[in-house]
C-alpha cells in the first residue's frame, strides 16, 4: 500500500475517517449543546479546529507534504520500514515486576495490533506521556503543551 493510500483509503484511512466520521460528530457536538455547555471542552475544541485547518484547508497540499515524511516503501524495505506494532501504548497496558535487581516488563492489550511504520510505537509513547488522565473535572484530561 502507497502512503498516500494509508492515509486516504477509505478501508484503512486515517485521514478519511477523520474527515468523513469524526469530524462530523464533533459538528454535531458543537450544534447541539449551547454554547456554556461546551465551555469545558473549549481547549479539545480548539485543538480540533486547529487540526481541521491544517488538514483539510488544502487536501493535496497536506498528502503532499505528508508522503514526504514517510518513507518510501518498496518491496526491498518493507520489511525494515513496516513492523508488527502494537499502536497503544500508553502506560496501563505496561506492567512492571521487580525481581531483585531486574524488572520484568509486560505489554498487554494487543487488540489494536497490526502494520505500522518502524517508530509509531514509539512516538505513540511519547505523545501519551503528555496527557495527564488524572483530572477530576471534564474533559477528564491535559495536555502538557511543551
Amino acid at each position: 500500500m502507497k502512503s498516500n493510500e494509508f492515509i486516504a483509503s477509505q478501508e484503512n484511512g486515517w485521514y478519511w475517517r477523520a474527515k468523513n466520521e469524526i469530524y462530523p460528530l464533533i459538528q454535531q457536538v458543537k450544534e447541539k449543546l449551547k454554547p456554556e455547555q461546551l465551555t469545558p471542552f473549549r481547549s479539545t475544541l480548539s485543538i480540533f479546529e486547529r487540526i481541521e485547518k491544517i488538514l483539510y484547508s488544502d487536501v493535496e497540499a497536506f498528502k503532499s507534504e505528508y508522503e514526504c515524511l514517510l518513507p518510501k516503501i518498496t518491496e526491498e524495505n518493507v520489511s525494515r520500514v513496516v513492523v508488527f506494532s502494537h499502536n497503544d501504548t500508553q502506560e496501563n497496558n505496561f506492567l512492571y515486576r521487580r525481581r531483585g535487581q531486574n524488572i520484568d516488563t509486560k505489554i498487554i492489550d494487543f487488540e489494536y495490533s497490526q502494520p505500522n511504520y518502524r517508530g509509531a510505537d514509539i512516538a505513540s509513547y511519547v505523545n501519551e506521556c503528555s496527557i495527564n488522565y488524572k483530572v477530576k473535572e471534564v474533559p477528564f484530561y491535559e495536555a502538557d503543551a511543551e
